[in-house]
């Protein structure tokens, strides 16, 4: 919440090329233990008489893709991707339609994100109350139809532009919780930590590719495409959600 405004402040201060280049050496510097954590032994695997060593990470990888019902999961996490491309554009739709950079990061960095918190409690009640696929597919119908409004932002009002995008963001951050819940449901119990850790790997790949994507698409065909396409991909996420509901199902009732 307060990040957007200090690398406003830092471009205020020096430039934009500064701001990034701190914030990005900041990020270097607390992943760095990441990286200096010690790596599992490898897996050995026996068969037919000889001795197969292989990797963790491919072990883990070669199991996780063996799930019932994974390919349902795996369309779900590309249209997850494909929702979340396009807000990368909503700031620089909000410049367009009259905003400074200050104020659309003010607007999204702390109003859009302080709304998430509200949102986040909120999400604890109605995942509990009506379970992780009902309220994912609620929440990726809203986040179509806020997508599919900004196709036409050129024709609303600054203000109206400001509250779909501050709306956007605030499903984006209630998703994400919808979204951590569906992964924990679907890992096995044998190993949970390790799916969990490839679901959201995978999701954060694809939502990269999205946002890459997005942006490059937009300077060829305009932001409008992009958003549709986005929409498309929010009403893919809610179908492949509710495929899912199958093995949810079946797993409360163990």
């Amino acid at each position: 919440m307060v990040g957007s405004g200090f690398v406003l402040r830092l471009n205020d201060l020096f430039s934009w090329e500064m701001s990034i280049v701190a914030v990005s050496l900041t990020v270097l510097v607390f992943s760095l233990p990441a990286w200096v954590l010690k790596q599992d032994h490898p897996v050995t695997v026996k068969s037919t008489g000889t001795t197969v060593v292989e990797r963790p990470g491919v072990a883990a990888w070669r199991r996780f893709l063996g799930h019932d019902r994974i390919g349902p999961m795996v369309l779900a996490i590309v249209c997850f991707g494909m929702a979340a491309g396009a807000d990368v554009l909503v700031p620089a739709l909000l410049i367009d339609r009259g905003y400074s950079a200050s104020e659309a990061g003010w607007l999204l960095g702390t109003v859009a994100t302080g709304s998430v918190i509200p949102a986040s409690f909120a999400m604890g009640y109605l995942l509990r109350r009506f379970g992780v696929i009902a309220v994912m597919g609620l929440l990726y119908v809203a986040k179509a139809g806020v997508l599919f409004a900004l196709i036409w932002a050129v024709h609303f009002s600054p203000a109206t532009v400001a509250a779909l995008a501050i709306g956007d963001f605030c499903l984006a951050g209630a998703l994400t919780v919808g979204t951590w819940q569906l992964y924990m449901n679907f890992a096995s119990r044998e190993h949970s930590a390790t799916d969990y850790g490839l679901m959201t790997s995978l999701d954060a790949f694809l939502r990269f590719l999205g946002g890459l994507s997005a942006g490059q698409v937009a300077v060829y065909i305009g932001y409008g495409s992009v958003f549709a396409g986005a929409a498309l991909g929010a009403l893919g996420a809610c179908f492949f959600c509710f495929l899912l509901r199958e093995r949810h199902s079946a797993e409360a009732g163990r």
